[in-house]
């Protein structure tokens, strides 16, 4: 049975062109499907058109069907947006901003700063700083 909810990543991890991403099967050669599937947690690092979106290898097209039902299912639009604002906080002019300048940069409203951030409060790897080296408010 394939796994589902926080397992999710593990799948995508062995998805390296040779295994399947969905059942971790080994794919003939020229068999292998590959499709973009939607990751909230996928940032490109220069190409932000291409944030949210994951390349998979799959043994077939319902794997790679099913290993786009679980990217929708798993979907967290608040951790995409904290990814954003990790972006934003690498740039060299960005390293002294303040949140509200980082969401600016980022092209988020406030609301998606403030969800961005709660988000991360009540993660389970919650940061305290932002990749930027800017510091990220605490408690309540």
């Amino acid at each position: 049975m394939p796994k589902t909810g926080s397992q999710y990543n593990d799948r995508l991890a062995r998805a390296d062109g040779r295994v399947c991403g969905y059942c971790g099967q080994p794919i003939p050669a020229g068999q292998a499907v590959m499709a973009l599937i939607p990751d909230s947690s996928a940032m490109a690092p220069q190409d932000a058109i291409m944030d949210g979106q994951r390349l998979v290898t799959a043994c077939g097209n319902e794997h790679v069907s099913a290993l786009g039902a679980d990217g929708r299912r798993a979907w967290v639009e608040e951790q995409r947006w904290f990814g954003r604002l990790c972006r934003a906080s690498v740039e060299p002019r960005m390293r002294n901003a303040t949140l509200s300048e980082l969401g600016e940069q980022a092209r988020m409203s406030e609301r998606q700063v403030a969800a961005a951030l709660d988000w991360n409060a009540h993660g389970e790897a919650a940061r305290a700083v932002l990749a930027g080296g800017q510091p990220l408010p605490t408690g309540p």
